[in-house]
């Protein structure tokens, strides 16, 4: 079981997280975890966008989610948090390999890892704010042999994606956050990864 939180975030402005009154809490960097005060809820379906176009936070009023590029106002994006009192299963290898194959190459496809720890295949554009979502890949364009079963037997192209994703897992494991995009793969990612799970494996706490 999890509970998800509704929050705004950006990079200088912080996090905020709303609350049951219906303000918002700053949150400290680095000391994220639940309130008596947070607003949470088990159903992802209740964390929805607000209809606001600007809120006014610590003095400061935030354009939230603007559609232009350089907006006159600091801006701050909705986000979701997750918290769990069980360390999860986490993604397999092979599952990722079955859904790849499970794919159709004539359409446009969008790799999604979700919150369960499943890999699942999106042939329509994921919602802007979908706190299922731990980590949206690039688009797979149709005809561009990313899926299918031959895809699904390149062992090199399924190991960069599965360790990319592994990487985003265990990011959301320590902070709570989803919907995280990824267009690099495994740039960054190494079997190191596996041995950091181990790790946050052996010291999890319940998140609430």
């Amino acid at each position: 079981m999890f509970l998800f939180t509704s929050e705004l975030t950006d990079l200088l402005a912080g996090d905020w997280r709303l609350q049951k009154d219906g303000s918002w809490r700053s949150l400290s960097r680095g000391t994220c975890s639940l309130q008596d005060t947070d607003f949470t809820t088990e159903n992802p379906g209740e964390i929805a966008p607000m209809r606001r176009t600007t809120i006014p936070l610590g003095g400061t009023t935030y354009d939230i989610d603007p559609e232009m590029w350089s907006p006159p106002q600091p801006v701050l994006h909705h986000a979701s948090r997750v918290f769990r009192k069980d360390y999860p299963d986490e993604p397999l290898f092979d599952r990722l390999r079955e859904v790849i194959a499970a794919g159709s190459n004539k359409t446009m496809n969008r790799l999604i890892l979700n919150v369960h720890g499943e890999f699942e295949l999106r042939q329509k554009r994921p919602s802007s704010f979908d706190p299922t979502i731990v980590v949206k890949f690039e688009a797979f364009p149709a005809k561009g042999g990313y899926v299918g079963s031959k895809a699904a037997k390149d062992e090199n192209y399924l190991q960069d994606i599965y360790l990319a994703a592994m990487l985003h897992w265990r990011d959301h494991l320590k902070s709570g956050k989803t919907q995280l995009y990824d267009d690099t793969y495994a740039a960054m990612a190494t079997p190191d990864v596996r041995q950091e799970l181990k790790e946050i494996n052996a010291n999890w706490k319940p998140g609430y």
